[in-house]
């Protein structure tokens, strides 16, 4: 799972707190303080199934058909949309899905 402008962390904590080892949340976000409080907030809440990747919601770090979920929340207004939609195309397997909150 991929959870694209994931900021501080709040809620990549809590869809690996929900989810447990059934997935590996890929933690993407521009900001590298925002990186580094959401690397030291999983890890003192001893959540060790993530990676974090610095990187722009229109060039993700990934290759073609990686992954079979993205999540976004609350950070949709801060992308440039067309070229983030052709990213998730581009990285979400056939029949993935792509949750957007806002």
């Amino acid at each position: 799972m991929v959870d694209v402008g994931c900021g501080d962390g709040r809620y990549s904590f809590e869809i690996s707190r929900r989810m447990g080892d059934k997935v590996t949340l890929h933690c993407v976000d521009s900001n590298e303080e925002m990186l580094k409080h959401l690397n030291s907030y999983m890890t003192s809440r001893n959540i060790s199934n993530f990676q974090t990747h610095r990187a722009t919601a229109e060039d993700l770090p990934f290759q073609d058909d990686f992954v079979d979920c993205v999540v976004t929340m609350n950070a949709i207004h801060h992308f440039k949309l067309p070229e983030f939609l052709s990213e998730l195309s581009r990285i979400v397997i056939n029949h993935g899905y792509v949750f957007i909150y806002t």
